[in-house]
Formats: structure tokens, sequence, C-alpha cells
């Protein structure tokens, strides 16, 4: 093996696993020196192998027949050897290394060996195989901020860091063998080596350095072809290209190549490209390039741009853009003779005869263009000529045509005229008149017009012959013909030869005058009216020409009229017309009286809708220019209409005092006037219908709300009401007693009093003339009412207007008898056989009803409040009663009757005894001996007088205990003598006193005389 052999071999990385691999089973072995290796692109590398295999097999002695490496295993592996001429085979024995040479970077793979023998079963394969990694060794370059640091790269991680040798421009720079150096800014080329493998370098770094800068296929190319511009650079790292044009900064393009598919004229200029890694940037040199195009769209211009006249100086220029640049040539119409082979064609005095269509063909080496422009010389109509047809005169109703010829650029409009008048008949090239009349008669003259000039024909005449037409009539003097003026009407026709004329007025054959005028001295309205003329000649007459005459005058006294005719009412169409007869017609304006301002300028005045204020005099005036005819009387205008919303008032409006003469007032705006109805709330008052009612006097039954009511035949409508508060004095009080039913001693009353009065009236209560306190609201209040409550009381009502009493109310108490008295009639002496009456009076409301009773007798003696004895003698002495009651209760009085004989004078006599000490002395024995007779008898002997009806309900709760009295009776037989006297016990002033009173007795002495007057 050759030196450089061994140094090949030598520089062999191994990586990760540098132990053998034993790869087998049962004898069978493949065995590899390193199942991973790594090693340097173009070096050199042996795989190394060994292998084993059973001596014997199947009673077999085993032997190799194939043996190879293979990469690839599709269906059978295939040998290496068959397809890479740097594989060697170092095969020996046992011994199976496969060494490769000139390694590359796709020469890493996983090799494996397969050995194959002579046994069935016999060929063996070492898997896995051995790893095989291809590396080169290269600089990395990191740009930092102030420097550049370079580093030897490989991908082999080797056990043993190696040293570096690093290169500069290919020279070894000593005492550097780091991983890592740093460089500056330069031009220069850097590598490096492992330290004792120097022969294989990295490849070098550095800036990028030119190449090449190309343009394909030309820098000079045409518009639409395409273009590359192509730029190289040496460089490592690769480098980034950009490309440039001009002094602009900003980069077109980047890429080695700059295409231009379809150049254009815009893309004409210097290109150069950059190359910049991270060693540094270079430029190329600038290429221009020049893109060649043929002339662009032609632009042809005009001089002066506007209008072409006729002798004016005019330049035709033409342009375009062309690279190279272009040369021009000028031709006319169709003719290939050129006029000018310069930018511009140049007429001095440009004529008609040059008018046309010019071409311009610009032209290079590249291509052609063309392009027009229409030329018109314009000029003035000449050669103005006029022919007529069939000839010059012509009978009316012919037909000729009049034709008019002018050469003119732009063509000229043609005017035909009449006898000088400057207003064209008609705007055409020929005049035709198919029914010529008289009127078409003259001379007749053409222009040729157009905008450079004008230019007119000789004139020529046409003479029509016709019958009188077209008469008309002329005023003289013209204008207005105004009532009192001098007027002259003439009479005038179109005819040929001239006419004759006569005169009429509307409706009268007779002629007026036969003459062209007809003449009116000072006219008159009466001479307004139509008037007509005939023309004739020998040709034939004309028809009559009509005329009417107005003759203006000022208008005459104003009509005016009012629609409806009849009433009018609010809210209705009304139109007041004002007519007067004028000419001109008037002008109207209307006005209301006392207004000067005018409602409205015309003949009408219309409400469309009037209203109560419209009513009113009005009047209109009538005028024209020839005066004003002013009105003589006014036109009335009376609205009708339903009542407005009444307004009440009162008079006086201040504070209403019963008695005053008071007056309310109803308005209300209506048409015709209102009738009124007044209410009191909702009352009717009486008629009349006016819108006053008043009060002479009032009162206060008139206090109230009232109101009034506004009709007419149209409407009606209510007012608000309004409160009449009449103030007046207390009216007669009104008295009531609670309760109103029988008032029993003892019970509650209260007696109230209320008087109508305004304001409220104040009360003070009277018994008899002596004033009461005064309860609540007018009352006077009895919490127990007595007797001696019992009387006549009233009530004063009063206010600031006034006081009145009421009327007396009897309160009626009703109360049980009071202890009665006894009284006997006649009260002197009494003969004997007289009438006696004894009467019983006792105080009781209602009034008692009086039993008499004698003792020892059951039935009652009388009822009444009198008891009397016919033909009394002494044995009607003993013990009376009499009872007293009514529905309160009742009371009872006892007494003895005792009579007392006397003589006197020789006559026997009855005495009372109360007359003499004896008869007292007498008496009172007597009244001893019966009293006692009589406690115990009478209680039991007299009966007790029957309970009246009235009694039931307020029935006694304890019985009155018997009173006795005594009297003392006194006869005569002579009946004028007094008959008795009587003495009464005093009646019980008070309650209290009547217990006392009770079981008292009283004792009467009676004195009967026979025959004689008693004494006294």
């Amino acid at each position: 093996m050759s030196a450089t052999a061994a140094a090949r071999i030598e520089f062999v990385f191994v990586l990760l696993l540098t132990a053998s691999a034993v790869l087998g089973q049962n004898g069978w072995s493949v065995t590899y020196t390193s199942t991973h290796i790594c090693a340097l692109k173009k070096s050199t590398v042996d795989i190394g192998c060994s292998y084993s295999y059973p001596s014997t097999r199947h009673n077999m002695n085993t032997a190799v027949q194939k043996r190879l490496w293979f990469i690839k295993n599709k269906d059978e592996p295939l040998d290496l050897k068959t397809y890479s001429r740097r594989a060697e085979y170092r095969f020996h024995e046992n011994d199976c290394t496969l060494r490769i040479t000139d390694l590359r970077e796709r020469d890493s793979d996983e090799y494996k060996f397969r050995f194959v023998t002579n046994q069935p079963d016999g060929s063996y394969t070492g898997s896995p195989g051995v790893t095989l990694t291809v590396t080169d060794l290269q600089v990395k370059v990191r740009r930092l901020l102030s420097h550049t640091e370079l580093q030897c790269h490989s991908s082999c991680d080797v056990i043993d860091p190696p040293s570096y040798v690093w290169y500069k421009n290919g020279q070894k720079i000593e005492e550097e063998t780091s991983l890592r150096v740093s460089v500056g800014g330069d031009d220069s080329s850097y590598s490096c080596a492992v330290k004792g493998h120097e022969g294989y370098r990295s490849a070098a770094v550095f800036s990028p350095k030119l190449y090449y800068v190309l343009v394909n296929p030309s820098a000079e190319a045409e518009e639409g072809t395409s273009v590359s511009l192509n730029c190289g650079f040496n460089a490592n790292p690769a480098a980034n290209y950009s490309w440039y044009k001009g002094n602009i900064q900003t980069r077109i393009s980047e890429g080695t190549v700059l295409d231009f598919s379809s150049i254009q004229p815009s893309d004409s200029g210097e290109y150069y490209c950059t190359a910049e890694n991270e060693l540094g940037r270079s430029a190329s040199q600038s290429i221009f390039i020049n893109v060649k195009y043929a002339p662009k769209p032609v632009n042809v211009s005009v001089t002066p741009s506007g209008e072409i006249v006729e002798g004016n100086s005019v330049t035709l220029t033409c342009s375009s853009d062309a690279n190279p640049a272009a040369k021009y040539t000028w031709y006319k119409g169709n003719n290939n003779k050129p006029q000018s082979v310069d930018t511009q064609l140049v007429f001095t005095s440009i004529q008609r005869s040059e008018s046309g269509q010019y071409r311009c063909r610009a032209y290079n080496s590249v291509g052609a263009t063309s392009d027009t422009i229409s030329i018109h010389v314009k000029y003035p109509p000449k050669f103005v000529s006029v022919s007529v047809s069939p000839s010059n005169e012509i009978s009316e109703g012919s037909s000729v045509t009049l034709t008019c010829s002018s050469d003119a650029k732009p063509t000229a409009n043609h005017f035909w005229y009449k006898d000088g008048d400057q207003t064209p008949l008609i705007n055409e090239r020929q005049l035709s008149i198919t029914s010529i009349q008289s009127f078409d008669s003259g001379e007749y003259v053409c222009a040729a017009e157009n905008h450079l000039g004008r230019t007119t024909s000789e004139s020529i005449f046409i003479v029509v012959i016709y019958a009188p037409k077209s008469l008309s009539v002329l005023f003289s003097p013209s204008g207005e013909i105004q009532e009192g003026n001098s007027v002259n009407l003439t009479c005038s026709s179109d005819a040929n030869p001239a006419a004759n004329y006569t005169w009429y007025k509307e409706n009268s054959q007779t002629p007026l005058v036969v003459e062209p005028q007809l003449s009116f001295i000072s006219i008159q309205p009466t001479d307004s009216g139509e008037y007509y003329c005939q023309a004739v000649n020998k040709v034939n007459t004309s028809t009559p020409k009509y005329i009417s005459i107005h003759v203006a005058y000022a208008p005459r006294p104003l009509s005016m009229s009012v629609s409806p005719s009849g009433e009018i009412v609010e809210g209705n169409s009304v139109t007041l017309t004002c007519s007067s007869d004028a000419n001109p017609a008037a002008k109207y304006t209307w006005y209301k009286t006392n207004n000067q301002t005018p409602l409205i300028k015309e003949p009408q005045l219309i409400f469309s809708s009037i209203q109560s204020s419209d009513s009113g005099e009005y009047h209109c005036t009538a005028e024209n220019k020839l005066g004003v005819s002013s009105p003589t009387y006014n036109i009335s205008i009376n609205v009708t209409y339903a009542p407005k919303l009444p307004s009440v008032s009162v008079s006086p409006s201040a504070e209403i005092v019963e008695g005053s003469s008071v007056t309310l007032t109803c308005s209300s705006d209506a048409n015709p006037a209102a009738n009124y109805t007044w209410y009191k709330g909702e009352l009717f008052l009486t008629w009349p219908r006016v819108g006053v009612h008043h009060f002479t006097s009032i009162s206060s039954e008139n206090r109230g709300n009232y109101s009034c009511k506004s009709e007419n035949q149209y409407g009606q409508i209510n007012s608000s009401r309004v409160f009449i508060n009449v103030q007046y004095a207390p009216k007669l009080p009104f008295v009531s007693v609670s309760p109103s039913a029988q008032i029993a001693e003892g019970s509650s009353v209260t007696l109230t009093c209320s008087s109508d009065a305004n304001p409220a009236a104040n009360y003070t209560w009277y018994k008899e003339n002596k004033a009461l306190p005064l309860g609540p609201e007018g009352s006077h209040h009895f919490t127990s009412i007595s007797s001696e409550d019992r009387g006549n009381y009233f009530c004063k009502s009063e206010n600031q207007y006034g006081q009145i009493n009421s009327s007396y109310v009897f309160i009626n108490v009703q109360y049980a008898p009071k202890l009665p008295s006894v009284s006997v009639t006649p009260s002197g002496e009494i003969a004997e056989g007289s009438s006696v009456t004894l009467t019983c009076s006792s105080d009781a409301n209602p009034a008692a009803n009086y039993t008499w009773y004698k003792e020892k007798e059951d039935s009652p003696k009388a009822h009444g409040q009198t008891f009397t004895i016919d033909k009394f003698s002494p044995a009607h002495s003993g013990a009376y009663q009499c009872k007293v009651q009514n529905n309160r209760g009742h009371h009872s009085l006892t007494f003895l009757l005792a009579a007392v004989r006397l003589s006197g004078n020789g006559t026997e006599m009855w005495k009372i005894i109360a007359g003499t000490v004896i008869g007292i002395l007498l008496v009172v024995i007597l009244m001893w001996i019966l009293l006692s007779i009589w406690k115990k008898q009478i209680p039991r002997k007299l009966p007790e007088p029957t309970e009246s009806p009235g009694t039931s309900a307020q029935k006694q709760p304890v019985e009155q205990k018997c009173s006795l009295q005594y009297a003392s009776i006194q006869f005569s037989k002579k009946q004028t003598d007094p008959l008795y006297s009587n003495i009464n016990p005093a009646q019980a002033q008070k309650h209290k006193k009547e217990e006392e009173e009770e079981n008292k007795i009283h004792y009467a002495t009676v004195k009967f005389a026979s025959s004689s007057r008693a004494p006294r």
C-alpha cells in the first residue's frame, strides 16, 4: 500500500461506537470493526469486517460461494461494486473489509456484508450494518457588530477535539489553531484544515467577487423583445443578489437574473447588480439598456388650431415618439408625391384648392406609422345668382319658383327678402310660391351667407294681377276713440289695378259714402257699431271688410247687486256685484263704508263664508282712464246669525241686599236680535223675552243661579250661570219643639229656632220677655222640664240687616193633677131646700176629670168639676171626696160637710159656724167626733175612683192619699139670701208641701135658716 493510501486511511473519524460488533447465531457471524464511521469528503475509508460460519452442516463441508457489500435491498441485495467504481473489496480468508475512495456526501448510508455458502440455508447478512457519514469540513461565518467570526465546522463529533490550521488567501496563519477566529472587513479569503491533515482543507470563504455581468441578447433591444440581465459573483457563503436602475436606491429585483419578458421604452436606462454575504458586499459595473422602438402613433396638429380661412397662413406639424428618432414625409390624398420631407408642411396663404386630406408618415429603422388630417379651407359666398320660373309677371293663383345659387365653404345659407325688408321670407335656397297672391308682388333679392361673409344677388321684380282683397280700415287718429272726438275711417285694399270703395253700416244696404274715407266730426257712443267697406276693380269685387267702432267713454252710473238677494245667513256664500256701462271696461274697487282701504279690486266682492263681522254698508267705484263713477247709494249687508255665547251682568255688581233694585242683563251678539229666556236654575222665568230681567225689590226667594238662553231662528245658546246672592234680614223664624209629641214633666225638651237669613242669623230665646241662655245652633234645652216651664216662648233672629221675633210657641207641659181645692156656692146663708154647688179645682195638664163621692156610698155622686145638691138639708151632711185625675195621674180631696141649725128673731136658722165663737167651738167638737168616726170607717167605705182611659200609659206609682176638708153651711129659706160661706184650706204651693196635706181633713160648717134672712 502506498504512502498516500496510508495517509488517507488514517484520516477516518470513528463516531460513537469504536468497539467491534459481532452479529451471529449458531456459528454464523459477521463482525464489524465499527458500527458508525464519520469520514471527511474526498477521503478514503476502510470499513473493517470479518465473518465466520460452521465448517460442516448437514454432513456437508461448508464452502463460501459469494461475498458482497450492499446498501440497496430490493428483491435481492445488490452488489455495491456493480454501481460504484470507488468501492474496493479487501477480502482475504475471513477478512471482509470494504474500502471506499474519494468519498462523496452521497456515500453516506448503512453498509451491510453478506456471504453465501453451499449450504441450503447457508447465506448470512450482518445486520444491522455499519453507518457511514460523509461530511465536508467547512467554515461557518457569523457577522457580529464589530467584527466577523469564522468557525471551522465538521458534522462529525470526534472524541478528542483536534487543532485546526487557518489559511488567509491560501497562506497559513501562524499560531492560529483555535476553532474560531475573528477577521475584519476585507476582501481576503479564509479556509481551515484539521491539524495533521492539512491536505483536506475546507472550502475558502470570502466576500463576493464579480464574476460576470451579461446582457442577453444585447444591450440594444427592440421594444417587445425579451431581454435578460445576468449577474454572477464568486462568494462563499453564497451571496444575495439585488438589481438597481440608475441612481435610484430602491431595489427593483432580487436574484442573479433581471428578466424583461417584453421590454418597453420606459425600461431604457443603466442597470447594476449587487451581491452581499456575511463577509461583505460588492456591486457590478452598470449596463446601459437602449430600447429601440418604431414611431408611436403620429400626432398631427394644425396651427392655428381653429378654423382655416382662405388666405391665412397654416402650418401642419407631425410628431412621433421613436428610438431612433423618426423621419417624416407629407403626402396629399392618394398622391404619393411628397409635399414635404420635414416635420412641418407650411401654407403661407392657403387657398380653397388646397383643401383636402394630408398624410404624415413617421419612420425609423425599427418601423413606420402614419396618420391623416383633413384641411377644410373655408371662404365666403361668391357668384350669387337668381332665376325665376316661369316668368316675371304672373296671374294670382299661379305657381312660381325663385332659385338662388352661390359658391361658398362652408355651404351658404340662403335668405330671401322682399321689397327691401330686412326680415327674411325664408331661409332656403328656393322660394316656392305654389299659389301666388297679390301680396307676393314686389322686388325680391337673395342673400347667400356663411360665417365668413355675405353676398346679395341682384333684385328681381314679380308683378301679380289680382282682384281687390285684404281690405283694411285705418282709424284716424289712431288709438282709442273717445266720445266727442273727430274720427276718420279709411278703407284700403291690395288690388291690381287700384280699387274703388263704398262704406256701409251694419244691416243697411244704403251707402254712407262712396269714398275711401268715412268721417265723424264729433263721434258719440251711439255711433258705436259695425261698419264695412267694399273695394271693386275690373277684376272683381272684394268681400266686405267689417270694422267695429267702440267709442270710449267714462263709466256711467253704477249698479250694485247682492246674490243671493234674500236673507244673508252667516256661513253662506255671498257675492256683491258692481257693474257700470263704460268703454273701456271699468275697473272696480269695493270699499266698506267709512273705511278708505280697498277690500278688493274686482267687479265682484265674494264672501265664501260670510261672517257676522262682515255686516255693514258697502259701495264700489268704477273707473277707467276716462273717468270715475262714484256710487250714489250704499248697499247694506245684514248678516244674520245664531246668537254667540251670551254674557250676563248683574247691576249693581256689589253686595245685593233684599229690597234693592237689581237688574240682570243678558247680551249676545246675534242677528236678528236674539230673544232671551231667563232661568233660575232649571226653572223658566216669565216673559217678556228681553235681555233684561229686573227685580224692583229683590227678595230672598230670588237668591240662586241664573242663566239666560239667547235664541233666534238660526240657533240658540245658553250663558254660563251667575249666582245672585241676595242678602236679607232674617225671615220669620220657624220654631220647633223636640220631642214634638206631648211633653211630660221631667222629660228632656229642646226648642230649636231657624230662620231664613243671609248672612246667617244669630238667635236669642225668650220666655215671655225674659231672655234665656242659648244652646248650640239657636236651640234652648230643658234637661228636665217642669210645670213651671210651661208657657209661651219665642226666639229672636237677627243679622246686620235686621231682626225678627218668631211667633209664640206654647210649651204645654203635661203633669198629674195638683192637690185640689173645694169651694161652696153660694157662699152666704143657704135657705133649707136651696141648691148648693160644690166646686172642686186642681192644677193639672191636661185638664183633670172630676168625680164626686160621699161616704158610705159606692156610686159616684157626680162627674165634673161641680157637684150640685138640690134641696139641701141637714141630711146631706157628711164626708165627701173630690177625685181629680188625668192621663198623668190623679189626686183626691176629702172634706166633711156639717149643717148647724140656728135660731134668731123667732126664726130657726142654719148658720156657718165660722161666724161665732160658739159656732166655732161646736164645729170643733163635732169635727172631733166625726173625725174619730171617719178615721175608722172612711178608708173602707170610700170607693176608689175608676181609672180613666188616659192614665193607662202613665199610671202614678203611688196613689194620692185622701184629704178631708170641712165646710160649714148655713141654710135660709129665702133663696135670695146668700147661700153659704166657705172655708177653704190653703192650697199647697210646692210639691214638697203636698205630703203634709195628704192626711188632713178639712171641715166646713153650714148654717141653716128656715124662714128669715140670717143675720150677718
